[in-house]
């Protein structure tokens, strides 16, 4: 795994296979940030990683991105990691024909059968977040 693909999922929450088959859960942190400056252990050594259990309480050991083999993405999230929200959207084209329905008298009427004969298609493999647009986790197929 390259540092850049681990440090995109900074602050969410992960399942995390280290080399030697350990499966660690937790919010992923890096090492050196401000948030740890009174607990030596977690601010002095450079480029390395762990987890938390969402606050400062650290609950794995340090790592190294090449001892990690593979991340998972919490997809059970109740809101934005980043800002709060409580929405996110799928990006997706669609195609199909309809019959949209307009009164004579320029006023609103039902139309919710517009999107019967249309078909769907993801066009990306992740959801995203309704308000501040980052990418929050990645879609089964």
């Amino acid at each position: 795994m390259k540092r850049e693909q681990l440090e995109k999922h900074l602050n969410e929450k992960v399942k995390v296979q280290l080399f030697n088959g350990d499966i660690i859960e937790g919010y992923l942190r890096k090492t050196g940030e401000d948030d740890f400056k009174n607990n030596p252990n977690l601010y002095i050594p450079k480029n390395r990683y762990f987890l938390t259990d969402g606050g400062l309480n650290c609950v794995s050991c340090l790592f190294r991105v090449s001892h990690v083999v593979k991340i998972q993405i919490d997809k059970n999230i109740k809101c934005c990691p980043y800002c709060g929200s409580e929405q996110y959207y799928i990006k997706q084209n669609f195609k199909g024909t309809c019959c949209y329905h307009i009164r004579f008298d320029g006023k609103e009427t039902e139309n919710g059968d517009l999107w019967d004969n249309a078909s769907f298609k993801n066009t990306s493999k992740y959801a995203w977040c309704s308000d501040c647009n980052k990418r929050l986790f990645e879609l089964d197929n």
